[in-house]
């Protein structure tokens, strides 16, 4: 139970880390800039059945995504803030392998970021 509840408030801090954010967006100097909430996540929360394992985490995932999901729908809109849940998915559509393709993704991840407001 101990891991499951650690697990369960490193996802709760994700509205945590929400809330110190629109509180810097909505700080007059930034009303001209494009502003995103980015989670960076897995298909834990989209995969009911995964790993044992990997229960904790997909608690963790899946407490980040909804909080996503519903800033990006309801509560934020009306501030120009995009959220999104970003995931890393193999070619196939599935789980990434961890040497070969996670552990090499980091300036991918960046330069999307970066440009994610163009879009």
């Amino acid at each position: 139970m101990e891991e499951v509840y650690k697990q369960t408030a490193v996802g709760i801090n994700i509205f945590a880390a929400g809330q110190a954010a629109i509180t810097h967006f909505r700080d007059p100097v930034h009303n001209d800039h494009p502003k995103a909430f980015i989670v960076t996540g897995n298909l834990l929360p989209f995969n009911q059945v995964g790993p044992a394992s990997y229960f904790t985490l997909g608690l963790q995932k899946t407490i980040a995504a909804r909080f996503i999901a519903n800033a990006a729908d309801a509560y934020y809109a009306a501030d120009g803030v995009k959220y999104y849940f970003a995931s890393l998915v193999s070619k196939e559509g599935g789980f990434v392998d961890y040497q070969s393709e996670f552990a090499k993704s980091g300036s991918t991840h960046a330069d999307v970021y970066w440009g994610i407001n163009q879009w």
